[in-house]
């Protein structure tokens, strides 16, 4: 059984995690198919293609100025079915890929609007000299994102971060006030004209985006656990899915996260 952390997306599934919460225990430990690390990490991988092959797609139309549509419809449509999976993990087999798609059209359009961030006569480009768009930055965030991921997975492996309750708490306190801070953000922006911070290139905007790179980062701690958990309690087949989602939401927060750490640093350069 998994130890209380207050998770909601390990509470979540808890009860598939747990011979004793599970009515259909006996028939799931009977049946053959069963989550495995294998299993996790080759789903991972497809949703990942999926993102990553979908932005590919959908880059053209990002840099021809749809950027807007494809950022903020990847991001409502893709929230909308986290929650669905969120509260509903057996749909994950099912609707995970389609979140991925999501996902894709988020990241083509949000990696457009950061890389060209301080550069707006870029913005308004079009066409061929759109081709002369520098996206190495966003090589340099793939790379980081994923080294990142790596090195976090090497920390967890060796038990040098434990995933305790305690760090797990700390952990999603860290989260929820990331997500409250950037939702007051933007709603005293949109509204008021007067955000908390304005993502600038300065002190303050640099710190702010350092430290969410942080706790994205070590929200893989609780997504590593979801894998191990499910992989010592022979949870259902499914739950591979589940824990393939559950990273890429954090993967793919990271990789936003760093690319916004870099425009930042890079300023009106």
């Amino acid at each position: 059984m998994i130890q209380s952390t207050g998770n909601p997306a390990i509470q979540k599934v808890d009860q598939y995690l747990n011979p004793a919460g599970s009515g259909d225990w006996a028939r799931d430990m009977a049946a053959p198919k069963v989550m495995t690390y294998q299993g996790a990490i080759i789903n991972t991988a497809i949703l990942l293609g999926i993102t990553v092959g979908t932005a590919g797609l959908l880059w053209s139309f990002a840099t021809s100025g749809f950027w807007v549509p494809l950022a903020f419809g990847g991001f409502i449509v893709g929230l909308i079915l986290a929650l669905v999976i969120l509260f509903k993990p057996t749909l994950s087999p099912f609707l995970a890929p389609v979140y991925a798609i999501a996902e894709g059209a988020f990241v083509a359009g949000i990696s457009f609007m950061w890389i060209t961030w301080f550069n707006p006569e870029q913005m308004a480009q079009k066409g061929g000299a759109m081709a002369q768009l520098n996206t190495t930055m966003i090589t340099q965030a793939a790379g980081l994102t994923f080294a990142i991921t790596a090195a976090m997975l090497g920390l967890y492996a060796t038990r040098i971060i434990r995933a305790t309750p305690m760090v797990v708490r700390m952990i999603l306190v860290a989260t929820v006030g990331v997500i409250l801070f950037g939702l007051a953000n933007f709603l005293l922006g949109a509204f008021l004209g007067k955000p908390l911070v304005i993502w600038d290139g300065g002190p303050l905007s640099i710190a702010i985006s350092a430290g969410v790179v942080a706790v994205a980062a070590f929200n893989l701690i609780i997504d590593f656990k979801i894998v191990e958990d499910g992989v010592a309690n022979k949870a259902p087949k499914w739950m591979e899915w589940y824990a393939g989602f559950a990273l890429l939401v954090t993967i793919v927060w990271l990789y936003v996260s760093i690319l916004r750490l870099l425009a930042m640093l890079r300023g009106g350069d």
